[in-house]
This record gives structure tokens, sequence and C-alpha cells, in this order.
């Protein structure tokens, strides 16, 4: 039974047959292919549905230095039990457009009375060119890959993405370093760990999977934030986000953190380093759980904890610090109190500015604490 794909291929697998290699993942059999696609497509993207037992595996993306400079290489090997599976699955290569290249992994729907051992596990590495002078570029990569677990390299200082996708289901996705103008990362019940780095947008959805990032977020002060949106459907998120400004003077920035769970689970965010004068907009909700923010000692805006009206609402506000920008400014800080379960304030550095536009945390909850840090 061939399965049906959800676009033409262009041309399919040549399998080389390794019969007594499988036992890597347990399997009697296992064959390999690959593939080559141009570094410099408009978007590079690998694709693949089909039943959960029988579409399954890993991705890896990483640098290699065997790799020419104008090419990506796909290499794919197929484990499995049964010798006829491959009759059954399609891994081919795809052309969206003159300019969008792909690769495809595709089995068959199920069918009744099916032998027990059809299935197999598919590993697939991406091989990128080693860095040049400068880190490689590439316009547009996604994956869309359910089932498959997903480890992408150390290769923030090596490749900058304008724009990468990567999705999967079921399956976890490891972050050892990524680069990217526009970043969006997404799992279902299973974690999301890694180390990113934006300067537009970044999107990290867990849904129903734990969030562990470390972030970094350039600005270049022109007055368009760099975005960060973490959500998860009922697992905890963590995350350490560094704030950092490219403008000449390195001051300034703007910043945006939207950070989203439920189902009683703790949000836990610290910023380490934020710049002088940045605008930093962080709103942090969950349920039934403590929330807690640590800003860094230059933020200047208001704020606001929500919970219910018997909860803890806790902001710490140390206004006892030196000036960060060595102007001998006073820290000020204002908590206006606490009414059924809602407390606001301000803090600024120096007198507030009615010609400056500053930043803003706010904590909601229920029946658990919100914390801030300042």
């Amino acid at each position: 039974m061939s399965p049906d794909t959800p676009e033409p291929c262009v041309s399919y697998a040549a399998w080389n047959l390794n019969p007594t290699f499988g036992n890597q993942h347990h399997f009697l059999h296992s064959a390999s292919t690959s593939f080559q696609l141009p570094l410099d497509s408009d978007l590079l993207y690998f694709i693949g549905t089909g039943a959960e037992s029988q579409l399954e595996g890993s991705v890896d993306i990483s640098n290699s230095p065997d790799i020419d400079a104008h090419h990506v290489k796909v290499e794919i090997s197929a484990f499995y039990d049964m010798v006829d599976i491959l009759e059954w699955t399609r891994v081919c290569l795809l052309q969206r457009s003159e300019k969008k290249h792909g690769v495809g992994i595709f089995t068959a729907v199920p069918w009744p009375h099916k032998p027990k051992g059809y299935q197999a596990f598919f590993e697939v590495k991406i091989r990128l060119p080693p860095r040049g002078n400068s880190p490689l570029r590439i316009n547009h990569m996604e994956t869309d890959l359910p089932y498959f677990s997903h480890d992408v390299g150390d290769i923030g200082d090596t490749v900058f993405f304008n724009t990468v996708s990567i999705a999967s289901k079921s399956a976890p996705i490891f972050v050892h370093s990524l680069s990217a103008e526009r970043a969006s990362i997404s799992t279902y019940d299973a974690w999301v760990v890694g180390s990113f780095e934006s300067s537009s947008s970044l999107k990290i959805e867990g849904h129903g999977s734990t969030i562990t990032a470390n972030v970094t977020l350039l600005n270049d002060d022109s007055g368009v934030p760099t975005e960060l949106y973490l959500q998860d459907g009922s697992e905890s998120i963590e995350a350490r986000i560094n704030l950092t400004s490219t403008s000449d003077t390195r001051t300034g920035g703007s910043f945006k953190v939207d950070a989203r769970t439920s189902g009683s689970k703790p949000i836990n965010i610290t910023f380490p380093y934020a710049p002088i004068d940045s605008k930093i907009h962080v709103d942090a909700r969950t349920w039934g759980a403590p929330v807690e923010v640590r800003a860094h000692e230059t933020f200047e805006g208001t704020w606001s904890t929500r919970s219910s009206p018997d909860a803890d609402l806790v902001t710490d506000m140390i206004t006892m610090r030196p000036d960060p920008s060595g102007r001998e400014r006073v820290r000020n800080g204002l908590d206006w109190g606490v009414t059924a379960g809602v407390r606001e304030g301000n803090i600024y550095w120096g007198h507030p500015d009615d010609s400056k536009k500053y930043g803003e945390i706010r904590l909601q909850t229920f029946n658990a604490p919100a914390q801030l840090f300042l």
C-alpha cells in the first residue's frame, strides 16, 4: 500500500540497504539515502505525514566540515523490521517552486489487521556547510515533522536564519544555540529546552510540555519592539531573558515579553541584563500557580500584580542602588498598595519625565502568589 503525498515528489529516495545495521534502534534492518538542497533557497522545508505508530524519528541540525558551501545535505536512515516497509513509505525530494526546496517522509495510513512490526524509525540529519568569515545566512528553514524529536546543534555563532520554524508533536525539541531574526518553536506533550537569540520575534509554544529557555533579544532602538512569546497549555515556563541594544550607544531599545500558561503550573522569568533607558513590556499570566518575575535594575515604568484577594502579592523594590548609567540618579519607587487582589506601583531613575516612554510589568494568577522583584 503506497501512501498519498500532500505535494508531488520530484524524485524518490534511492535506498542503500544495510540489513545488519538496524539494531542501532532495536530494529532488524536499516537503509540509508541522501539529498542535496541549494543553500540559497528562499525556503528549505522538511515535512512528514503518517500515523504515530508508523512515522517517528529524530532530526539533527548541525554544521559539517564535509559539506560544500552552496548546499545543504540531508542524510536519512530508516530502521525497520518488516522487509517490505519501504514499499509503503515515500521519502522524496520536493519543490514547491523554483526557489523552494524540501524533503518529505510519508507513510501509508494504517490498514486493518496490519501485522505487528509494520513501523519504522527515521533518522534525519540536516548538514549545513561550515562557517566562513561570517555566519551562514539562511533565508527560511522549516520543519513540520510530528513524532520526530529535534536536536539543533551549537550553531548560534555559525548560522543566522532570517526565518526558522521547528514544529513537532509528542517529541521533544532541544536547541544548543540558535540565532534568527524570526523564530518559531512548537511541540505538543514534550519538553522544549534551549538557547535562542532573536532580533525581531521569537515564539515558543509548548502545548502541554515544559518550556525552559535561555533567550537573548536584540533591538536597534528604532522604536519597533523585539517580541518574545512563550505559551504553554498546561505546563511550567522558566526563562532567563537577556535584553541587548544594538544601537551605537548600546543603550535604549524596545522589548515585549508575553508568557502564558495554565493548568496550575508556574511561570518564572528572570532578566539578568537590560540596557539603560530601554523600554520593556512584560505580561506574565497563569492560573492556580505562582508567577515570579525578576526585573533588571535598569527597568523603569509601572507595574502590577494580581491574584485572588487572599493570595500573597509580593513586590520587592530595591531603591538603594548605584545608578547603572553613572549619572548619579536616585531610584524612586512608589507602591500604591493592595486592594482586592491588586497591587500596583511605579519605579524610576531620577524623576518621571513626561516626554519619555516607560515600560510596564504585569503579573496575574489566581489562588497563588504573584511575586515581582525590581
